[in-house]
């Protein structure tokens, strides 16, 4: 009903906004006119639709409207975005349109701190830590408050930063005793049920499916780049967004254009280890120029405006396949297909990467239910202690807010007690506790709002002319590559080094980032890939085969689950195994496969704490897992490997001899 809507009873729906808000535009997306009507009438929406079709734009302008014409007092819309540059991008996009209603817009993050609690916009743009550090320290601000938008919901979904962001509406939701209306918003969710129920109830769910085609060339990666490069020439792309998977490998393929490009000026890198200002500068350049290659990590994967992109590139597969549509949806967003290149380096990259694009033009995606991460338990509690600083909080009050977490009561009970044991909690008259003075200081430093984990060891880099911070480095050395080109270390004042550029690039000059980008799909997808390589295999097969003195076994579990069964293999049944990338493991001799398909869960335990360290850094669970208790600790890993359901899944398998090896 609501897509046979006349425009002129949408320009009658938003008598104030529609002008500020779709003057520019010939007409209303499908997710404009499916979405518009519900946010009038109130309701809690999931609202799910391919990238540049205006989601944002279907929930401003009727939030708008309804602010405007019931009167809407003090900070009435929340707008809370995954990163900074994101939350940049919201306020330069919704500036226009709000200040020509005279509603007040303000942004808040550590490089922005523009929210005055005592003197709020009626809108706020900010990031789940800054929501946090304000709910903290100015709780009353959200008294008023009428909409909470949560933008790009699947990157912040199913990570420690999406679990802190359930408790903060928990809590946003035990300090405002009005109405709250909640919207979340993505071009990627498997299953938005699932979704909608972790953050808010009830909600309906609004999607606007079409798919844009994807023409897509499959080419190998050469040092040279040729290959590439006359290919970008002879199509006439001119504007093109290179991906990789890690830093290290965004340096030097950057470094490869420059080599191979015909503007080797006008290459560019993005990477969170640049400094802000280098970052949002190659941004504006993106923008503003109509030639250009930029070579960037998964941080340009989001919104962030560079203008229209005639291309992507990705070199090597991207690790899942929610990555692979995000970094599809800045191409051409603006025309009707999607344009890509990707790059391998082998048999097995090539095959991987035509298993994502089938699956990505039929629509299919990961479906898994995330697991809790427990550092947030910690977190939150400290945050929340923070908040009630005056009057503390009861072991019940903090359970209730934790509620998102899945805890039990006697949980959060021996959690408080072990953070007395180290000082970061105190209850001195028994029942009631307050922030202990560790923690109290760490608040006071705003390092209790963040899970973030901070990088250790790293180098603050100036450029010796200008004084200007080009970004951080983890390792010294006299020479590296950083920002696309060659630096030598001048001098050194602590962990800030002063750098002059070199003429040559990079010939001879070390890199200065870890990573080997692994691919870090999982068994779901796996299976796809079994399906592909193996004709009419189902999924509990198990393909195997016999080269010579050695077994391949073909598991296709993913990196993750792959390592982890390999390592049980030779730890606990003494057999040496190897995984390779997720794909297969190769056994010594020829073992009773059966034998090795049995895991029993102490016997994991025992291999997990053998690479914990390596592990808990593939992870990144958050900066506070180390304060958890070492048996939540223990637990919180085992529910991020998800080792139970691997005993279950491997448990199932029924080896299939196969005559030859792929």
């Amino acid at each position: 009903m609501d897509l046979k809507r006349s425009e002129l009873q949408f320009r009658r729906l938003l008598a104030h906004s529609w002008g500020a808000f779709f003057s520019p535009f010939p007409h209303l997306l499908p997710i404009q006119r499916l979405t518009i009507p519900k946010v009038l009438q109130g309701r809690n929406l999931v609202i799910s639709s391919p990238a540049a079709t205006g989601k944002t734009e279907a929930v401003m302008a009727p939030l708008a409207e309804l602010l405007i014409e019931e009167g809407w007092k003090g900070l009435s819309i929340l707008y809370v975005s995954p990163t900074r540059a994101l939350v940049n991008d919201l306020y330069k996009r919704l500036k226009g349109p709000l200040s020509g209603l005279r509603i007040g817009l303000s942004r808040k993050t550590m490089d922005h701190p523009e929210f005055d609690p005592l003197e709020p916009t009626s809108v706020l743009v900010t990031t789940p830590e800054s929501f946090d550090s304000l709910i903290c320290r100015a709780p009353q601000v959200f008294e008023s408050l009428r909409a909470v938008c949560l933008d790009e919901i699947h990157l912040l979904d199913g990570t420690y930063r999406g679990d802190q962001l359930m408790v903060l509406l928990q809590r946003l939701r035990l300090l405002r005793k009005g109405p709250i209306c909640f919207y979340a918003l993505s071009a990627t969710i498997s299953d938005p049920i699932s979704l909608g129920e972790r953050y808010f109830f009830p909600f309906e769910i609004v999607q606007a499916k079409g798919r844009r085609m994807i023409k897509y060339t499959l080419l190998p990666f050469d040092d040279s780049l040729k290959e590439l490069t006359e290919k970008l020439r002879s199509e006439g792309i001119k504007k093109v967004l290179v991906f990789c998977n890690t830093r290290k490998r965004v340096e030097e393929v950057a470094l490869l254009f420059k080599r191979s490009w015909k503007y080797p000026e006008r290459v560019w890198v993005h990477h969170a280890s640049l400094s802000r200002r280098e970052r949002e500068e190659v941004e504006r350049e993106m923008n503003r120029e109509r030639v250009g290659i930029c070579v960037a990590t998964m941080t340009l994967e989001l919104g962030v405006d560079i203008g229209d992109i005639e291309a992507v590139v990705l070199v090597s597969p991207p690790p899942s396949m929610s990555a692979l549509l995000q970094r599809l949806g800045r191409s051409n967003r603006r025309k009707g297909e999607l344009v890509a290149y990707g790059l391998y380096r082998d048999e097995w990259e090539l095959t991987f990467f035509n298993l994502l694009f089938e699956l990505a033009q039929l629509g299919w995606m990961e479906d898994e239910e995330p697991p809790p991460y427990l550092s947030v338990s910690v977190q939150q509690m400290l945050s929340y202690l923070y908040q009630k600083r005056r009057i503390g909080a009861t072991p019940e009050a903090i359970y209730r807010i934790l509620s998102p977490l899945g805890l039990e009561l006697t949980d959060v009970l021996e959690l408080l007690l072990h953070l007395e044991r180290i000082g970061f909690v105190q209850s001195p008259s028994g029942g009631v506790y307050w922030l202990g003075p560790k923690a109290e200081a760490m608040a006071e430093r705003g390092f209790i709002h963040s899970n973030i984990a901070r990088s250790q060891g790293s180098y603050r880099v100036f450029d010796l002319r200008s004084g200007r911070e080009i970004g951080t480095i983890e390792t010294l050395s006299p020479q590296f590559v950083l920002k696309g080109r060659s630096w030598e270390v001048e001098r050194e004042d602590g962990s800030k080094i002063f750098v002059r550029p070199l003429s040559q690039q990079g010939d001879g000059v070390k890199g200065v980032f870890s990573g080997g980008g692994g691919r870090m799909w999982g068994h779901r997808l796996g299976a796809k890939l079994k399906r592909k390589l193996f004709t009419g295999a189902k999924e509990d097969d198990l393909p195997f085969c016999l080269a010579g003195k050695i077994t391949k076994v073909y598991h296709f579990l993913g990196p993750m689950w792959g390592g982890i069964w390999a390592r049980y293999i030779s730890l606990i049944k003494g057999v040496k195994a190897q995984d390779f990338e997720g794909i297969l493991i190769t056994l010594e001799g020829d073992p009773e496969l059966n034998e090795l398909l049995r895991l029993l869960d102490e016997e994991i335990d025992k291999v997990l704490e053998g690479i914990r360290g390596s592990l808990l850094e593939q992870l990144n669970l958050g900066s506070f897992f180390r304060y958890l208790p070492p048996n939540f600790q223990d637990e919180a890993l085992r529910q991020v490997l998800g080792t139970e359901q691997m005993v279950d899944y491997i448990g199932k398998f029924n080896p299939l001899k196969v005559e030859e090896c792929p």
